[in-house]
């Protein structure tokens, strides 16, 4: 899964994420989904009702993948990539989880 740390207009619109996205679905070994933040209101409702973040394609909660790759644009959205784990029950820090954390058993993290 490739994550834009911004809302999808704005991702949408970045060429990098354009290529990437179409450059790993090409493979017959690979299926990619995007990932967006939300708009602050989305934002507050799916904190309120306990929705954890979630692909645009398959709308899978971000837990549930293998990797995840964040592309960086620009640094104003680098706290996105805070509101991004948090939204999808990552733990932010060491401090916050042990080793036996199913998302950090099993997956990749590349900023």
């Amino acid at each position: 899964m490739m994550a834009f740390p911004d809302v999808y207009e704005i991702g949408m619109s970045n060429l990098g994420m354009m290529i990437l996205y179409d450059m790993f679905n090409k493979r017959d070994d690979v299926w990619c989904e995007r990932l967006f933040s939300p708009w602050t209101d989305l934002d507050k409702i799916m904190r309120e009702e306990k929705i954890p973040l979630f692909t645009l394609e398959s709308q899978d909660p971000v837990k549930e993948f293998d990797f995840l790759g964040i592309t960086l644009g620009y640094e104003m959205c680098y706290t996105n990539i805070l509101q991004i784990l948090d939204m999808s029950g990552i733990p932010l820090s060491a401090e916050m989880t042990d080793l036996h954390h199913s998302f950090w058993q099993s997956t990749s993290m590349i900023l």
